[in-house]
């Protein structure tokens, strides 16, 4: 479950996350940050779970501009090999 604070300073808004971000919470996450005209920052200081759909999504977030804070170590890190894995073109092949 997820649940999202948000807070707005200036041009700034701030969403805080808290719970989990998996799959099915990221449909709502992107309801907040389409369209809106302000910086945005995701605090994920209070993330406790998140799932490969997530941490796909935070990377996109990244390269759209949005600022993410506060990130877990272990997120930071899965986000870092995705995006590795993305470069060099090596996915999982799967048997058919």
């Amino acid at each position: 479950m997820l649940k999202i604070e948000i807070m707005t300073s200036g041009s700034l808004r701030h969403l805080r996350l808290i719970g989990d971000l998996r799959n099915e919470e990221l449909q709502e996450l992107e309801r907040h940050l389409h369209g809106s005209s302000e910086e945005i920052a995701l605090g994920l200081g209070e993330l406790k779970i998140v799932d490969l759909s997530a941490v796909q999504f935070l990377i996109g977030c990244e390269e759209r501009g949005v600022r993410v804070l506060d990130c877990p170590f272990y997120v930071r890190e899965w986000m870092s090999r995705e995006k590795e894995r993305g470069k060099s073109g090596q996915g999982i092949e799967r048997g058919g």
